[in-house]
Parts: C-alpha cells; sequence; structure tokens
C-alpha cells in the first residue's frame, strides 16, 4: 500500500487525558497504549482484553475526533500499518504499555461518497466536512430520512436536504432545524408520511387544514 500522508488536514487535538492514568486493573487487563503523533501530544487509552486495532480506534476517535476510517496505527514505521483485525494483546508492549503512532490518512470525498452511497450508516463515522457535504448528505437522507441527525446544523435547515428526509421517512422531522417546522411543503410531505408527528410542526402549521387532512389520511 503507498504511504500516508499526515498532510491535508488538520492534525489531531491533543487527547482529553495526556497523563498516564493510575493502574488498578489486574495485569491481563490493563494494558495501555500509549498513542502519540504528528502534532499531537501523546495521550492513554486504556485497552480491553478482547480489543482488536479496529476498537482501539473508535477510542481514540471520541478522544481525538479524528473519525476511525482516517487513523491509521503504526509501531515505529509510518509505512507499516497495523491491521484492523490485530488483537491488541498480540502486539509487543512493554510494562505493560504499548506504544504506537498514530497517522492520519484522510479519504478523499469520492471514498467518503461511495461508502454512504452503499450505506447510509457511513455517515455516523464521517469527519464533520463530509457531515456537512449536501451531495453526500443527499445521498444519505434518501436511503434513511432519520439519518438528518448525524448531519451539520446548517444542512438541518437546507430545505432541498429537508425535504429529501421527510419524504423517505416523517420522523425525520424531529432533526429539523425549527426554520423548516414552519415550511407547508415541509410539513405536508412529513404528515403524508407519518402523520402522528404533527405536533413537532410549528404552531400555523399545526392550525393548517391541508396539514391537518394530510396527517390523518
Amino acid at each position: 500500500p503507498p504511504p500516508y500522508s499526515t498532510t491535508g488536514h488538520a492534525s489531531p487535538r491533543a487527547c482529553a487525558h495526556p497523563q498516564r492514568p493510575s493502574n488498578t486493573m489486574p495485569a491481563a487487563e490493563a494494558l495501555l497504549a500509549r498513542v502519540g503523533g504528528h502534532g499531537m501530544k501523546p495521550c492513554f487509552i486504556r485497552c480491553g482484553p478482547n480489543w482488536t486495532v479496529r476498537d482501539l480506534t473508535k477510542a481514540l476517535e471520541v478522544e481525538t475526533g479524528l473519525a476511525s476510517p482516517e487513523q491509521r496505527l503504526c509501531i515505529g514505521d509510518v509505512d507499516d500499518c497495523l491491521r484492523e483485525n490485530t488483537p491488541v494483546k498480540e502486539l509487543s508492549a512493554q510494562e505493560g504499555i504499548l506504544d504506537l503512532v498514530l497517522v492520519h490518512c484522510p479519504l478523499e470525498r469520492s471514498e467518503w461518497q461511495a461508502r454512504v452511497r452503499a450505506s447510509w450508516t457511513a455517515l455516523r463515522m464521517a469527519p464533520a466536512w463530509a457531515r456537512a457535504d449536501k451531495g453526500l448528505v443527499l445521498s444519505a437522507v434518501q436511503q434513511n430520512g432519520t439519518a438528518l441527525r448525524l448531519v451539520s446544523e446548517e444542512l438541518k435547515a437546507d430545505r432541498d436536504v429537508v425535504l429529501a428526509a421527510v419524504w423517505q421517512s416523517g420522523r425525520a422531522l424531529e432533526f429539523v432545524a425549527d426554520c423548516l417546522r414552519q415550511d407547508l411543503e415541509v410539513a405536508l410531505t412529513a404528515m403524508r408520511c407519518n402523520g402522528d408527528k404533527l405536533g413537532l410542526l410549528g404552531e400555523a402549521m399545526r392550525a393548517d387544514r391541508a396539514v391537518v387532512l394530510a396527517a390523518v389520511r
């Protein structure tokens, strides 16, 4: 595989817990991963006994804000990255501490587009820029309207995105920006799909005869 680059996106922010935590767990369960990388302070992640490298990247996503699919973990050589299914306990550790290097490998838009088209659930792991990309978001909400909950606040107020979402599922109305809950077309579309969400509309829409009729039919 080609070498991974740390350029093109901002470096991951420092972890919330840069200091080594106290070790109170049995040795078999207390493996700590000390993870560092370009532009970030080392942080410690306490690994479960049955974790794989993929589990570790998910924990690092919470700590660093860097999406799991954009992470590559290495031991020393950044051109030799660990496989996702490798058990963490099989990696070489010194005195219960596993030293790893985190490399940021940004996915291109086309790669995220392919992932989201294959399954809207890919949006759950997508970076913030992808969740604010109108084309990617439209692809997701057309599959499942409730994917609207995963997108940027700006797109929750985008009429095209919202209409696509409520057309697919009236339940998406739960995640629509307040300004569009007063929109007649949005209201009618949502009620035709799921009339029991009438209470989520703005006051004027709840009193609109056409909207109410659409909800009860």
